[in-house]
């Protein structure tokens, strides 16, 4: 439930950045603007990865061996 929430987040997060970006006349404001769009942008690449990752060996759970 965690990572639908994230991703929304991420994508509020990137449009948020657009419109700082188009809309100011500074460069440092169009930079914070193209860094929360990259930031939002990159979240939800990551979210994508991660969901569709395929598990490695070491996230199996533990076998429980028989008592010799």
């Amino acid at each position: 439930m965690r990572a639908p929430l994230l991703g929304l987040f991420g994508a509020v997060v990137a449009v948020l950045g657009l419109f700082l970006a188009a809309g100011t006349a500074e460069a440092p404001m169009f930079l914070v603007g193209m860094i929360f769009f990259i930031f939002g942008v990159a979240l939800n690449f990551w979210l994508i990865a991660r969901a569709t990752a395929k598990p490695s060996p070491t996230d199996a759970a533990p076998t429980a061996h028989p008592a010799e």
